[in-house]
């Protein structure tokens, strides 16, 4: 097994959800931490948690929440095991840029 992975990308929202998965198979926990860097404008998240990586079934692990300029949230899973984490992002009513950084460790 893999003993730590650290990933951060930056990205912007459209008017449609869009994935970035996490591949946690090999991992006991993973830390996500998303941050709206635009200055003024708001945008939507939600968390899915998938059993198998690749799959089409999926959890809701966070519903869609909105998340404003300027401001970030953490999500951490230590006690359920996922194939693959996928955070998708949207506008509010216009275009964000965001900041996604995860860590997966044993």
């Amino acid at each position: 097994m893999a003993n730590n992975k650290q990933v951060s990308t930056t990205g912007t929202t459209t008017s449609s959800y869009v994935a970035t998965n996490t591949y946690c198979g090999d991992y006991g926990a993973t830390t996500i931490m998303l941050k709206n860097t635009h200055a003024a404008n708001t945008m939507y998240y939600k968390i899915w948690g998938y059993a198998v990586n690749g799959g089409t079934n999926y959890r809701e692990l966070v519903a869609e929440a909105s998340l404003a300029a300027e401001t970030a949230i953490d999500f951490e899973s230590t006690k359920e095991a996922w194939g693959n984490i996928a955070v998708l992002v949207k506008n509010n009513s216009a275009a964000c840029t965001y900041l996604l950084e995860y860590c997966n460790k044993n």
